[in-house]
């Protein structure tokens, strides 16, 4: 029998607080008690309390200020959208949980905006498929999708038709052996338009994040590019960790 995953202790301290401040506990504009208050009221460490504080402000509920400790910025109002990436796996793509639809597929010649984004040859050809995806069914999406494809990969393209939640970088790797050993990406802010603001169901001119990545096989070559967009309120958490070395 598979044992119940035991929460994190920060994380239940985390929602404690966050409860705190939306029942009006803690005032918008106000500051949370010290780190050593809230290790003595929980019986924790101050660097579990830090955990805790640092998902508050990854919840857009607080932040903080040099001089004056962690301040509330917000009741919980807003829908927030909060991605963690740990591994290559977990930023090539979008997680276990996730919803996707496939919007449309086309067929184009690169325009000098795409071609500079995704870094290719301007008027090469590529395919493009959109796609919409949302963290669980029936939540509000968080990210619309533009895939770039080479002609050599179409097939790929119609698998990923029937059954858009499959893994891509697992696909091309199984089906080209072209496995992904290199990740660029690029972050900006980014002024959704009508079309994209309908889709992710914002509004029009809300300012959302944009996202390109470009994936890279052997010899740095370049198999296929992402461009997302991203509603308010959405942010990326990363760690990343270094093995270290055995020596004999």
């Amino acid at each position: 029998m598979l044992k119940k995953a035991i929460e994190p202790k920060y994380l239940t301290i985390a929602n404690a607080l966050k409860e705190r401040i939306k029942n009006g506990q803690y005032e918008i504009g106000s500051q949370l008690p010290t780190e050593a208050a809230f290790a003595c009221e929980f019986a924790s460490s101050k660097q579990t309390i830090r955990n805790a504080i640092g998902l508050l402000q990854d919840w857009g509920l607080a932040f903080s200020r040099r001089g004056s400790g962690t301040i509330v910025r917000s009741k919980g109002g807003a829908k927030q959208f909060v991605q963690k990436v740990g591994t290559m796996g977990e930023l090539i793509q979008h997680g276990p949980q996730s919803c996707i639809t496939q919007l449309d597929c086309e067929q184009l010649t690169l325009s000098t905006v795409e071609a500079e984004l995704i870094h290719s040859a301007i008027r090469e050809n590529w395919w493009r498929v959109c796609l919409l995806r949302t963290p669980e069914i029936a939540a509000a999406p968080d990210a619309l999708l533009y895939l770039y494809f080479q002609e050599s990969h179409l097939d790929l393209i119609e698998i990923i038709a029937k059954t858009p939640a499959l893994i891509t970088h697992e696909l091309l790797q199984e089906g080209y052996g072209e496995q992904v050993s290199e990740v660029a990406q690029d972050i900006f802010p980014h002024q959704l338009s009508a079309s994209m603001a309908e889709k992710l169901q914002v509004t029009e001119g809300d300012a959302g994040l944009k996202v390109v990545r470009r994936y890279y096989g052997a010899h740095r070559k370049l198999i296929w590019s992402a461009i997302a967009f991203h509603p308010p309120g959405f942010t990326y958490t990363s760690w990343f960790s270094r093995e270290a070395k055995q020596t004999s």
